[in-house]
């Protein structure tokens, strides 16, 4: 075997550790998200890795975990779709069944630019703006509404 297919094979052998080991972190980490859920909100939680979530009764939350003052701090926050264009939107964090409540309700939500309702403002803007020169320039060239 040549140097350059060794060094490649170590070097792919290295990324299958490397995705191995980042897998069994997440895996602890959302077992442990799975417990303060549990103890918070109640249900029973299953975890999702490959969308980094726990889900409960189609509810999927993002447990976000921070230690200060030598304690951690986990918050949580609602996993949702923009019915517009698909793209993943979160609540705002919350750490209580009251913040889980406020983020079902829709009254707690991060600010969304939907490229979708991008494009329909654009264009509305736009159609509004051509009738606008439309009407200015029909008395100078001749044309009536």
């Amino acid at each position: 075997m040549s140097l350059r297919e060794r060094a490649l094979q170590a070097w792919e052998e290295y990324k299958r550790e490397l995705e191995e080991d980042r897998r069994k972190r997440l895996e602890e980490f959302l077992s442990e998200a799975v417990n303060v859920a549990k103890e918070r909100f109640g249900g029973e939680w299953k975890i999702d890795v490959e969308r980094r979530v726990i889900v409960c009764e189609d509810i999927a939350l993002r447990p976000y975990c921070d230690r200060r003052y030598w304690q951690d701090c986990w918050e949580f926050r609602l996993i949702g779709r923009c019915p517009k264009c698909g793209e993943e939107i979160l609540s705002r964090p919350f750490n209580n069944l009251e913040g889980l409540g406020g983020a079902l309700a829709g009254e707690r939500w991060d600010i969304h630019y939907c490229s979708v309702e991008r494009e329909e403002e654009e264009e509305r803007l736009c159609r509004k703006l051509l009738k606008l020169l439309a009407e200015a320039l029909a008395p100078f060239l001749g044309c009536e509404e």
